[in-house]
């Protein structure tokens, strides 16, 4: 993750371009720069833990199941940015919001209805008006 993080920090600036015909207060590599600020801050989390932690780490033990629900995610991860353009961000996030919820194990309808609905909401709010960065809209044109 600290890996990823620096490589985002490192190709930031030659990958991200302000776009003229966009007028936005933020610039465009905001979210890029606080994803990679996230990761590497996760990272550091993650080394850190096992080392303040008393108990034995045992080794990670992958699964069947696990190797296969890794795959899975990775494949939807592909579809998602593939489908994301046409059908919109709410759309599309609130489909695959509402399928790895269940893929994942929840099973209440109300929370996953609550997560399906509120999220992609939450997050186009913060994006469209509050960052002022449009997303695609796709069906909710």
């Amino acid at each position: 993750m600290i890996a990823i993080g620096v490589s985002i920090l490192l190709l930031l600036p030659s990958q991200i371009n302000p776009i003229a015909a966009l007028q936005t207060r933020m610039s465009p590599g905001l979210i890029p720069l606080m994803v990679a600020i996230g990761l590497i801050l996760a990272g550091i989390a993650l080394i850190v833990q096992p080392l303040l932690s008393k108990t034995d780490v045992d080794a990670i033990d992958l699964d069947q199941s696990s190797t296969i629900r890794v795959a899975a995610t990775v494949l939807l991860l592909v579809a998602y940015t593939m489908i994301f353009p046409r059908l919109g961000f709410v759309v599309t996030s609130s489909l695959f919001i509402g399928f790895f919820t269940w893929f994942f194990g929840a099973r209440d309808p109300l929370k996953i209805t609550l997560l399906v609905v509120l999220t992609p909401l939450i997050v186009w709010l913060f994006f469209e008006k509050l960052f002022q960065i449009p997303l695609p809209s796709g069906l909710l044109i």
